[in-house]
Formats: C-alpha cells, sequence, structure tokens
C-alpha cells in the first residue's frame, strides 16, 4: 500500500512540472509541433512530411 502511495505522489509530481514546463514555454513563446489530420508534422507552422 505504502508503494502504491509513493508511485501516486510521484505521478503528480510529474504531472504538475509537465504543466509547470508547458506554461513557461508558452509564455515565452514557444510553438508547439503536432501531427495534421493529413499527417504531415508542423513545426512552429512549417509543414513537411512525416
Amino acid at each position: 500500500m505504502v508503494i502504491a502511495a509513493v508511485a501516486e505522489f510521484q505521478r503528480d509530481l510529474l504531472i504538475e512540472r509537465t504543466q509547470a514546463g508547458l506554461k513557461r514555454a508558452v509564455d515565452q513563446g514557444a510553438r508547439s509541433a503536432g501531427v495534421s489530420a493529413s499527417g504531415q508534422t508542423t513545426i512552429g507552422g512549417h509543414s513537411g512530411t512525416r
């Protein structure tokens, strides 16, 4: 039971740090990379084949 509690605590910390990092990146004007519906990867507004 103790191991499960520690694992949950670690998971919560990871989520918190990830969200803080994403917020910081957005605040600094970073753009996210993603995949469009056509399957092309877009990075910073530029697209290329995946």
